[in-house]
């Protein structure tokens, strides 16, 4: 299920700091659950979560992140690799 950038949610951003999303395409997610739900799911139930907590100024850097859902019979599948996209991080 393709989530666009628009799904992103920045938590533990410092004071003083904003994280801007510079990954364009639609971040690729692998959902499980029962086919069933699956099959009536609506993508904007899904959340590309950006824990910024101990994140430094840098620009176009590929970080991972966590998938979050709001329908608790789905959920993301994590390979090796995990999902990542890329942000900057800016100081004000």
């Amino acid at each position: 299920v393709p989530i666009s950038k628009d799904n992103v949610v920045v938590e533990n951003c410092p004071e003083g700091y904003q994280v801007m999303v510079e990954t364009a395409e639609p971040l690729e997610v692998v959902l499980c659950g029962p086919s069933a739900v699956l099959k009536k799911f609506d993508p904007k139930q899904l959340r590309i979560v950006v824990d910024a907590e101990d994140l430094q100024p840098v620009h176009n850097q590929k970080i991972g992140v966590r998938i979050e859902c709001d329908n608790e019979a789905v959920w993301a599948y994590y390979n090796d690799s995990g999902y990542k996209i890329e942000i900057s991080v800016t100081q004000e």
